[in-house]
Parts: C-alpha cells; sequence; structure tokens
C-alpha cells in the first residue's frame, strides 16, 4: 500500500518555497515537484539541499507561466504569446504537432531537466504545471526523454472519481493512464485530492483496497502567515486537510523514505 502526498510548485516564489517546507517538517507531504523556470527556483534547491530534501523532489515541468530556457519554443505562438511567455493552453487532449514543434518542446523539456540537475537535483519523478503532460502529443515527446533521462516515474491523470466525469473524459483517462502503467512509468493506481481520496476510501472501504494513491497539494502561506491549500482559489487549512487522513502518518514518498 502507497499513499504519496505531492507538494507541487516547488520554486514558484518565496512564499511557497516557505510553506512546503513547512509542509515537509510538519509530515503534512512525502514529496514535491520543482518549477525550473520560476523565481523561486535557485531557493528552492538550496533548502532541498539544506533540509537533505534531495530524495523528495521531482520536476513539475512548466510550458504554461514563465519564460521558457530555450529559444526555439518563443517562434511558436502554440507555445509563447509575443511576449515570449509560455502559454501553452490545448482546449483537447489530442493535438497535432509539427515536427518543429515537437523539436522546439524536446529542447525545453530537456533543458528544465538539466537545470534542476545542474543544481543537484537528481529528480525522481516528474508532472506538470496544469498537468499539460497528459495532453497525448507532449506525452509522447515527454517519455522518451524521462526514460534516456532515467526519471522513473510520470504522474497518471486524475481517475478517483471518474465516474462523476464525461464518458470521453473517462476513455481517454483510461487509455492515458494504461500508456503509463504498462511503460513501468505509473507509480500509483490512483490521483486526486484529499477530499477524492478520504470519498474513494469510504466507497472501497479500506485503503487497503484503494492500494496506491497520489494526492496532489498546492501549499501556500496566505496574507495571515496560515499554512494553506490552495484549491482552485480556495484556501483550505493544509494541517487539518492532510488529518482527516487516519494513515497520514505513514505516508510513503516515490523514495520510499519518509517525511522529515
Amino acid at each position: 500500500m502507497v499513499l504519496i502526498i505531492n507538494a507541487d510548485d516547488f520554486g514558484l516564489d518565496e512564499r511557497t518555497n516557505r510553506a512546503i517546507l513547512q509542509s515537509f517538517k510538519k509530515g503534512l507531504c512525502s514529496s514535491t515537484t520543482l518549477m525550473p523556470n520560476m523565481p523561486g527556483f535557485k531557493e528552492a534547491c538550496q533548502l532541498s539541499h539544506e533540509h537533505k530534501l534531495l530524495e523528495h523532489v521531482g520536476m513539475h515541468l512548466v510550458l504554461r507561466d514563465g519564460y521558457p530556457l530555450t529559444e526555439k519554443i518563443k517562434n511558436f505562438p502554440r507555445f509563447c504569446n509575443q511576449q515570449g511567455q509560455l502559454c501553452f493552453s490545448p482546449n483537447a487532449f489530442f493535438i497535432p504537432l509539427e515536427n518543429s514543434e515537437k523539436r522546439a518542446l524536446s529542447e525545453e523539456i530537456r533543458a528544465q531537466i538539466r537545470r534542476c540537475r545542474e543544481y543537484g537535483i537528481a529528480l525522481t519523478h516528474l508532472d506538470a504545471h496544469h498537468s499539460l503532460h497528459t495532453i497525448w502529443a507532449v506525452a509522447s515527446v515527454l517519455i522518451p526523454i524521462a526514460r534516456q533521462e532515467k526519471i522513473l516515474y510520470l504522474r497518471i491523470i486524475g481517475n478517483s472519481d471518474l465516474y462523476l466525469m464525461p464518458l470521453r473524459f473517462k476513455i481517454y483517462t483510461h487509455i492515458f493512464n494504461y500508456r503509463l502503467k504498462v511503460g513501468g512509468l505509473a507509480r500509483t493506481r490512483y490521483l486526486g485530492s484529499i477530499k477524492d481520496f478520504l470519498a474513494l476510501k469510504k466507497r472501497l472501504g479500506s485503503f487497503k483496497a484503494i492500494g496506491s494513491f497520489e494526492i496532489s497539494l498546492h501549499p501556500r502561506i496566505n496574507d495571515k502567515q496560515m499554512l494553506v491549500d490552495m484549491i482552485f482559489d480556495k484556501e483550505i487549512d493544509l494541517e487539518t486537510e492532510v488529518k482527516q487522513i487516519d494513515t497520514y502518518k505513514d505516508i510513503i514518498s516515490f523514495s520510499g523514505a519518509k517525511y522529515l
């Protein structure tokens, strides 16, 4: 049985970095994913070394928000706006990419991985900002790179509440997650929020029946200096939220190590 609680957006800014570090210290998360192109990146790397988090840090691939690390991708309006900022926002899971776009995307993915490793972050797993790695064409570029770079796991598509979703979304989710599973890249059977986890556990009757679950958090320090989880611009007290999980102290991370 595996329960992973991952804090997304490490490196976004100072306030987010502080929130994620607090989350580790309080035992409220077991891993995090790092944004290589954001203002708080260098500080996040420094904190990872200082607080011995290196076995808990993956990469949060950024294809929307901020500036790219490579130049070629700026030539493609699909990926960057006129100001040179990343703006990838597809309106469907299946989109065509030209070979030139695939090459530019590949260069940017490799550059983001390389920057993390230049700062001593080995990368235990990978997901993406706004879940953009789950776009089929992106995954088709990303998966071979992940294998070459020896990144062991990619995040699946959230699937704990599929019974509520439209049929086309259910079908795509099953196909995409199966793609990762047969490729040995899926770390967990399910992905969702704490609310999703609790609902699934109630529906199936036990954590054992779930088998493995990744919970995605977005820790922040709010204006009142409280540690919160941001869910669709809504603030939830993070510690209270996580402690709804009666087994949260048995969290297992991607590295198999416990939290601080």
